[in-house]
């Protein structure tokens, strides 16, 4: 009960699960596929391809839509494991590793 009360406390943190024997998601390399697709390398080896274009197309946001300027969209870049473009768009780890846009 107290360690996993210790875990959600530091759930903010990237922190070592002495149960599962896994740290957090964490983004090592995007690579840049083609069109709105971009390979995600994670600590862990975990390896994803995701395709932003229908998260970018569903947009609403004008911050968020002008991504779908391929020009913009490839000016992501990384951050303590997280993806981003400038100051509009952000997307956490674990959203990533789970493919959930």
């Amino acid at each position: 009960m107290q360690l996993s009360f210790q875990i959600e406390r530091a759930s903010n943190y990237r922190v070592y699960d002495t149960i599962s024997k896994k740290s957090d998601p964490y983004v090592e390399k995007a690579l840049y596929l083609d069109t709105y697709r971009l390979k995600l390398i994670f600590r862990d080896g975990n390896i994803n391809h995701i395709d932003f274009k229908p998260f970018l197309k569903k947009s609403k946001n004008p911050l968020i839509s002008k991504y779908l300027d391929l020009a913009k969209f490839k000016k992501y870049h990384l951050e303590d494991g997280r993806l981003l473009w400038g100051n509009d768009l952000e997307f956490e780890s674990e959203s990533l590793y789970n493919n959930n846009l």
